[in-house]
């Protein structure tokens, strides 16, 4: 069969059904995603975490090695506009918990001028962390009350109705440069052990990992596939969330005060930390793919931005912000109480064990109770005393939290099991009174040897009268030891106690003696 061939434009009908079609193409092409619809988008999340009611600048030599003033809501602030104005559209603004808890400026107001600075610099969200409840759940709702900015944590339940509460939010969305995202918030699981029980009396803290495979499922189904996850767990467990569970773009996290200078990548996803107390600003840029959330690039380098204030133009409007809060804290806290011979630092020549500021504080507590034992823990030492004048202010920010003073006497039967307990966490404790050998890695009861007290062996037959805090006391729940106990007594804040002693004491220097000796091998 003979094939025949024709020109489509050959006749005045198919050129005129041509010409409309053409116009028609560009009609409608507007409807056609655009490269810019479908292609890459740039998130740029700016971070803060453990603020600590850090909203004053500090001298901190860990930042830098000149003893510049470094932190403060005025320079933060500055930095944060600076960075806005360099990514139009782009910004998002996260903290990831313990906002308020710290300072003198923001514990007296019981964290609003916190709040007040975070709404003016206008925080997109944040996560709870456990110290926002360390002033109990009542003054927590009334400080969140006034958050301009939704809070989010997906892991809070009340045990009266198995949901989050009221208040609360697991997750939001929101969209920057044509990117939708879904950021959801996490606390830590380990609040028992964190926090007074009366604090957090009705709540569970959920294992973390299938509340965010629940908010992840909700959001994929809306189609949000970027997923960043506020996180108050702590570097370690970050690290673990991504191998369990895949499709999180990035984790901003906190809790473990880690300043993370390069960011981690485990599988796919992105893990940044930006130390505390606002010494760093964090800024981590993504390259998204719209249509998929596929991650294509992250700033590798200079995530964490040093706020020092030689460095960066602070933010007028703050610093009248403060002025008021300032006007009434500042003559308290200004009172000079004692000289300090050198500086006094919160860190173990080993990294582990009794420190020079740890020594100090549980001796001065040792001193005027005429205990036998002092047992503190050391995060609830917050920061170093500086050569020279020491104010009311300085010791306020050394310890910011108002724990009380337990006393009660122990069986000496006992007393290496309470030892033990305490030598257990990762940052050990602050002991007076007793000097001994520690072998973490030997088995429960065999860890302490060399035990003296007071100078002198231990008797497990006679009772011995041991200080200590009502944190530690009543966070010890598996601990049967203070259950041998006889003669329980509160007594006063353990901040009030330290400051007399050091005020009577007129000159103070660091301790020199060493009374946890650790052994690693055995």
């Amino acid at each position: 069969m003979k094939q025949h061939s024709s020109n489509f434009l050959s006749t005045p009908h198919t050129r005129h059904m041509a010409v409309i079609g053409l116009i028609l193409l560009i009609l409608f092409a507007g409807a056609v995603p655009s490269r810019s619809d479908s292609g890459e988008g740039e998130l740029v999340i700016l971070h803060t975490n453990d603020f600590h009611g850090s909203l004053l600048p500090r001298e901190d030599k860990s930042v830098s090695d000149r003893p510049e003033n470094v932190g403060g809501a005025a320079y933060l602030a500055g930095e944060i506009e600076k960075k806005r104005a360099e990514n139009p559209g782009k910004v998002v603004l996260i903290d990831c918990g313990d906002i308020a808890q710290g300072t003198p400026i923001s514990n007296f107001f019981a964290g609003e001028p916190v709040i007040k600075y975070m709404n003016y610099i206008r925080y997109d969200v944040m996560t709870l962390g456990n110290h926002e409840f360390d002033w109990g759940q009542d003054k927590l709702r009334q400080m969140l009350k006034k958050a301009a900015f939704p809070i989010i944590c997906a892991n809070m339940i009340e045990e009266s109705t198995g949901k989050l509460p009221t208040w609360l939010k697991p997750y939001i969305i929101i969209e920057r440069n044509g990117v939708k995202a879904g950021i959801i918030g996490v606390i830590t699981s380990h609040m028992p052990t964190l926090s007074n029980p009366k604090h957090i009396k009705g709540l569970k803290f959920l294992e973390p990992q299938e509340p965010i495979r629940q908010a992840m499922k909700e959001l994929n189904a809306k189609g949000i596939k970027t997923i960043i996850l506020v996180s108050h767990l702590g570097i370690e467990e970050d690290r673990k969330i991504p191998l369990e569970i895949p499709g999180i773009t990035a984790i901003i996290g906190g809790h473990s005060h880690t300043v993370l200078k390069t960011p981690e990548k485990v599988g796919n996803t992105v893990i940044v930390q930006a130390g505390y107390n606002g010494k760093y600003l964090g800024e981590l840029q993504l390259k998204i793919k719209k249509d998929t959330g596929e991650l294509l690039s992250y700033n590798v380098e200079h995530e964490l931005i040093p706020v020092i204030d030689r460095e960066i133009k602070p933010d007028s409007k703050v610093e009248e912000m403060l002025k008021p809060y300032r006007e009434k804290v500042d003559p308290i806290m200004n009172e000079e109480l004692a000289t300090v011979t050198e500086d006094i630092i919160n860190k173990a020549p080993e990294g582990y064990g009794d420190t020079p500021l740890g020594n100090l504080v549980t001796e001065a507590i040792k001193d005027t109770y005429n205990a036998d034992l002092v047992v503190y823990n050391t995060e609830g030492i917050r920061a170093p005393l500086h050569k020279g004048r020491l104010t009311k202010g300085a010791v306020y920010t050394m310890l910011p939290f108002d724990n009380a003073i337990v006393n009660i006497e122990l069986p000496g039967s006992v007393i290496i099991d309470v030892l033990e307990y305490y030598c257990a966490n990762p940052k050990c404790a602050q002991v007076a009174g007793a000097t001994f050998t520690y072998y973490p890695k030997r088995e429960k009861g065999k860890r302490i040897e060399n035990l003296l007290i007071n100078g002198r062996p231990l008797d497990v037959n006679r009772f011995y009268k041991m200080a200590t805090v009502d944190f530690l006391y009543f966070t010890a729940g598996d601990l049967d030891a203070y259950k041998k106990g006889k003669n329980f007594a509160y007594d006063d804040i353990a901040r009030d106690v330290v400051e007399a002693w050091i005020k009577k004491t007129g000159k103070i220097s660091p301790s020199q003696d060493r009374r946890i000796k650790l052994i690693k091998e055995q």
